[in-house]
């Protein structure tokens, strides 16, 4: 709807207090009106942010406003959720934006209205609470909840765990269950391995071999080039845009440049200011910004109505049939999730994962194998973005949805799997009785998750408490195992007591077997100590559980790449995304070849960012070494004779260097 008057410096208006940022002083001092849907008037503008991406990708504002109430203090508000009561007594005072146009124009940003989103040298503006050093508190949790933010919060249950107080509990038997049903139908213990890579191979290559060998460079052939060069006046081929791709690698191993410009700069290198390196040599910073502009991610025609994953749905398929194809999975793998930083919540998706040490942005449930002696070194197999409520009604229910969407999702996250009979471990996000079920009944893969009781409910089929009341008296370390059936299938709990609680693991498989070197140490609240073997499933799980946090720590420190790349344009995030996982895949893979520790991130980055901006890769993607020239030997032989005459021209090489 327009506005009957124009904001601007010193315009006065109103708007819902609970709208309002931060909201706590006027929660505290209006508790009545707060919540009733009370409005702050006599607010005083004093200045506009702009340019900040919508959900429909228009730009969007936020006003700053003052109030005699609270002196000192700014608040700041969206424009479209603040109404503008009494204009600026001086139209110079009015935004420049908000002016009546003279005339309508008609321009380049108007045909493309994410243009300006796709120029742009800066990240989107925040427009959420960004805390620093600290979790959330629950007050800015049910705040985010107020605006309509989705926050996945692991003290909530989950949908199919709802009313499982009102069942009656199972009945089981205990045991020390020495034997596993998957061992028993031959299970296997096989270790991840590229097909079409021998680990011997792979120990050898270089990063940029590595890098094709874990991104779907076809993809970037087949699907981005031919788009993007819909988009460019003079067409780009795939050799030129790995140097593009290589300049943005370059870029991120170094902080502290604001404004990405200063790569191309023409003045002197500097010890105290710029960028240290100039990249004119590789890539001229117009051509750079005109591939950065036109860049496009989808050759699929857009549908006839609104799909805001549209541009990224044929970049997360490329991603996830590249390791379908290329990446045979170990038998053990963690399921958990990923986030792609993003702090405008008026993109596709955005949600809150408050246990994130990056809580803001758009949520990827991923899936990692790695390897449980040793060095783990995980590979990063498969990606799903969280839609939710920005799913469109025209695609329908994902597949498997019908079951429940934790349980649709646990059996979608398993299907590149499907009849292997290999293992997946979850926390307690997964802890559904029904998804560990299906995900051995419906797709042939062995789960387990780790039992947490979520609000005032356990899971379905769990009786915690119960469970709870049997261990009580059991010494610390002591495990044994319920054994019961849950719709129709066979199904364990097994469990373990701590001092303070009992850990539980919900699966279809497994033993109570000790698993030799690998020690729980416990110090108690009186100060004694105790200590026991892990059982398989404590232990398998505990060297797993952190698997894919291992690979979102490795894309986020010590620098993102999407720190570099600045952009306001959603779309390019998730690149960073998919090219971040790629590259830290490619970190672990020559690890894992070689039996140790993955090198640091930025050493292997920066001779990535070298190779690519000096490849020489053809449309086929193959390498081409440069055409040697006839007369090099010639030239050779020649330089072999004059070589012992190098030291009687000294002085006449020392002249000519000058």
């Amino acid at each position: 709807m327009a506005r009957a008057k124009p904001g601007g410096v010193g315009a006065k208006g109103s708007a819902l207090m609970k709208l309002f940022h931060p909201s706590e002083p006027l929660r505290a001092r209006f508790s009545d009106q707060f919540n009733n849907k009370g409005r702050l008037a006599n607010c005083t503008i004093v200045r506009k942010l702009s340019g900040r991406a919508s959900r429909r990708g228009h730009e969007t504002h936020l006003y700053h406003v003052a109030h005699d109430d609270f002196p000192g203090q700014e608040f700041a508000v969206t424009k479209h959720s603040f109404k503008v009561e009494t204009a600026c007594t001086n139209p110079e005072d009015i935004f420049e934006d908000e002016r009546p146009p003279a005339a309508p124009a008609a321009s380049l940003s108007q045909e493309d209205p994410n243009l300006n989103l796709r120029e742009s040298r800066s990240n989107a503006e925040p427009s959420v609470l960004v805390p620093t050093g600290r979790g959330l508190s629950a007050s800015e949790v049910a705040e985010l909840r107020d605006q309509g933010i989705e926050v996945d919060d692991d003290n909530e249950p989950l949908p199919e765990n709802v009313g499982a107080d009102s069942l009656p509990s199972p009945e089981g038997t205990w045991a020390d269950l020495r034997q596993c049903r998957r061992n028993m139908a031959g299970g296997r213990f096989d270790k991840g391995k590229w097909l079409h890579h021998p680990w011997s191979q792979v120990s050898q290559y270089s990063e940029f071999k590595l890098f094709e060998m874990t991104f779907p460079m076809s993809y970037i052939r087949d699907v981005v080039i031919p788009v993007t060069n819909a988009h460019l006046t003079s067409e780009t081929n795939i050799k030129e845009f790995v140097v593009w791709l290589g300049c943005v690698f370059f870029m991120s191993c170094y902080q502290g440049i604001g404004d990405r410009r200063l790569w191309w700069s023409l003045q002197p290198i500097s010890l105290t200011e710029g960028a240290p390196y100039r990249l004119g040599v590789y890539m001229s910073r117009k051509r750079w910004e005109d591939i950065c502009t036109a860049l496009r991610y989808t050759l699929r025609p857009a549908p006839d109505f609104v799909d805001k994953f549209h541009p990224i749905r044929e970049l997360q398929d490329a991603f996830n049939e590249h390791y379908k194809n290329e990446y045979c999975r170990g038998w053990w793998n963690c399921l958990d999730e990923s986030m792609s930083v993003w702090y405008n919540k008026f993109c596709p998706g955005f949600m809150c994962v408050p246990r994130k040490p990056h809580p803001f942005g758009n949520e990827y449930h991923t899936i990692c194998d790695g390897e449980l002696d040793g060095p783990s070194n995980p590979i990063l197999w498969h990606a799903e973005i969280q839609e939710g409520k920005d799913r469109p009604v025209q695609l329908g229910p994902k597949k498997y949805d019908e079951k429940g969407k934790t349980v649709g999702l646990m059996c979608r996250m398993v299907e590149p799997i499907k009849s292997s009979g290999k293992c997946v471990t979850m926390d307690s996000g997964f802890n559904v009785s029904m998804g560990i079920v299906d995900m051995e009944r419906v797709q042939g893969v062995y789960g387990q998750a780790l039992i947490k009781k979520r609000g005032r409910y356990w899971p379905k089929g769990v009786p915690g408490d119960a469970i709870d009341d049997y261990f009580k008296d059991k010494a610390i370390g002591h495990s044994e195992t319920l054994k019961f059936d849950f719709d129709g299938h066979p199904f364990f709990i097994h469990c373990t007591k701590e001092e303070k609680y009992v850990t539980k693991f919900m699966t279809t498989f497994g033993c109570l077997n000790d698993v030799e070197g690998h020690f729980a140490y416990r110090t108690l609240t009186d100060g004694g100590r105790v200590s026991w073997l892990y059982k398989e499933p404590n232990s398998r799980h505990n060297r797993a559980k952190h698997w894919v946090d291992d690979v979102n720590n490795r894309r986020h420190s010590p620098i993102d790449l999407a720190d570099a790349w600045q952009t306001k344009w959603w779309p390019n995030r998730q690149f960073t995304f998919f090219l971040s996982v790629a590259e830290v895949n490619a970190v672990n893979s020559r690890a894992r070849s070689r039996g140790v520790e993955g090198e640091a991130g930025l050493d292997f980055r920066r001779k990535l960012a070298v190779q690519m901006m000096e490849n020489n890769i053809d449309d086929n993607l193959i390498h081409r070494s440069p055409v040697r020239d006839e007369h090099d030997d010639d030239d050779d032989d020649d330089d072999d004779d004059d070589d012992d005459d190098d030291d009687d021209d000294d002085d006449d090489d020392d002249d000519d260097a000058t």
